[in-house]
């Protein structure tokens, strides 16, 4: 007896080991992520990120690296806050359409109808328009702000009709103030405050437990300060901590990797979690329903409300990023596969040869395909495309398109930068900061001129 027991003590003691083991160990198709994570920081100087794997309803994957404050070099855990930027607008998304559901807005009728006092041309934009990025308003987001949540009715309140560049329906173009609007109707539409709207209808039905726009709350809980610096060289710890409450709705969220994975498995589960309903499937199908084509950016790819979805490398994709100052994140879904990948930066430092990886990991992918063959632009081309592109026409700063050479180049101030021709009115351009190519797309109006130059997700108007 004394034998057996020796025995069995060894074999628990063996199975505690394993099972306190991080999932990276026991499953060792990580350790090429993790490879990749590790150099993706050095290369960007991103001090830390955290990165969770879900599959079905379970995270398979969840582990933080590097430090969450270069000053302390505390190391990142799991469970720390990050500032998610634009994935915040898949939860106003989200508690706008849950208010459709229950009568209290028609997506498709002028907001008008529910927001008094808005200008003409502002009033008779729908809430699917804003939602869609297709309202035709320019696009502008201050950081740094106010605090008290009243600030964003008298944010809503001074919108003025200048803000349009073009005409609601004509394009889609990345806009923020229209998610600032969308959250504004979430607060008067459920008479609470935007956040506590968000917090009732979609953050507690997913136990979201610790994702939180207050920052007094956020520091409550283990959380990562952001960091800041030029590109490729060391961060510094970003003073003062980004926060305008007049903007919440577009992008002020902190959640970790725990509670965003929550929103994916419902997501990808038709609304269920722990075996119970937390979103209803038709909201989720209202979010994922291709509403506009992205013109730049990415190839092929659609809009919906908050989440913008594409065909990569073979597998149906939905996702959003979000970057504000000092954070950088990512959400990619693949819901017919039922997995998802989340990556939180403490730098506004995308990590996607970290998501590409990830994705490679839990997914049937095809090989990548051939970089696209670079193509000479004709005289005629350069004459048609040379101007100046922005979306007001006091613009300090707009997009000029000049010749250079037997080719063609973009200004900005005293830069520029060679645009290399990839296919019909299409481009791309290497710009400091960002790891690979952007495309930039001529788009053509029905008389065949030339109306707009589209540049990471946004339209610009071409200027006289």
């Amino acid at each position: 007896m004394p034998q057996f027991i020796t025995r069995l003590m060894s074999l628990t003691l063996i199975l505690i080991f394993f099972s306190t083991l991080p999932i990276a160990a026991q499953q060792p198709r990580f350790a090429e992520l993790e490879r990749a994570v590790l150099a993706e920081l050095e290369e960007t100087k991103t001090p830390g990120a955290i990165v969770a794997i879900v599959q079905g309803e379970t995270i398979v994957y969840q582990k933080g690296f590097g430090v969450s404050n270069m000053e302390t070099a505390q190391p990142v855990a799991p469970e720390m806050l990050f500032r998610i930027g634009s994935m915040t607008k898949m939860y106003t998304a989200a508690a706008l359409v849950s208010l459709a559901e229950e009568g209290k807005i028609d997506l498709n009728a002028p907001i008008g109808k529910y927001l008094e006092g808005l200008p003409p041309r502002l009033a008779s934009v729908t809430a699917h328009q804003l939602m869609s990025h297709t309202a035709g308003l320019a696009d502008g987001a201050n950081l740094f702000g106010k605090h008290d949540e009243s600030a964003l009715a008298e944010e809503v309140r001074g919108y003025k009709d200048s803000m349009f560049f073009t005409d609601p329906g004509a394009i889609f173009s990345y806009a923020n103030p229209g998610f600032v609007i969308a959250g504004y109707l979430v607060e008067r539409l459920s008479g609470e405050s935007y956040s506590r709207a968000v917090q009732k209808r979609v953050l507690d039905p997913l136990k979201m437990a610790r994702s939180t726009f207050q920052p007094t709350v956020a520091m409550t809980y283990p959380f990562s300060v952001g960091h800041v610096g030029e590109a490729g060289k060391a961060a510094r710890v970003l003073r003062p901590m980004e926060d305008n409450s007049q903007i919440w709705p577009t992008g002020f969220l902190f959640s970790n990797g725990q509670d965003l994975a929550r929103f994916a498995i419902a997501f990808m589960n038709g609304g269920q979690i722990d075996g119970k309903p937390a979103l209803s499937a038709k909201l989720i199908e209202r979010l994922s329903t291709p509403n506009a084509p992205v013109q730049s950016q990415v190839d092929g790819a659609s809009y919906g409300y908050g989440l913008m979805m594409r065909d990569y490398r073979g597998v149906r994709l939905a996702e959003h990023g979000g970057t504000t100052a000092g954070f950088a994140s990512d959400f990619v879904m693949s819901p017919a596969q039922r997995v998802a990948v989340i990556v939180l930066a403490n730098r506004s430092a995308h990590l996607m040869k970290t998501v590409e990886k990830a994705l490679e990991a839990m997914l049937p992918l095809a090989p990548k395909p051939q970089e696209q063959e670079t193509m000479k632009f004709t005289d005629r081309e350069i004459e048609e495309y040379v101007g100046r592109y922005a979306q007001n026409s006091n613009s300090r700063s707009p997009f000029e398109l000049a010749r250079a050479g037997d080719g063609l180049a973009l200004k900005q101030g005293q830069a520029q930068f060679t645009l290399t021709k990839i296919g019909n009115d299409l481009f791309t351009v290497k710009l400091p900061g960002f790891s690979s190519p952007l495309r930039m797309k001529i788009v053509r109006g029905t008389d065949g001129r030339i109306a707009y130059l589209h540049n990471r997700l946004r339209a610009l108007k071409r200027l006289p």
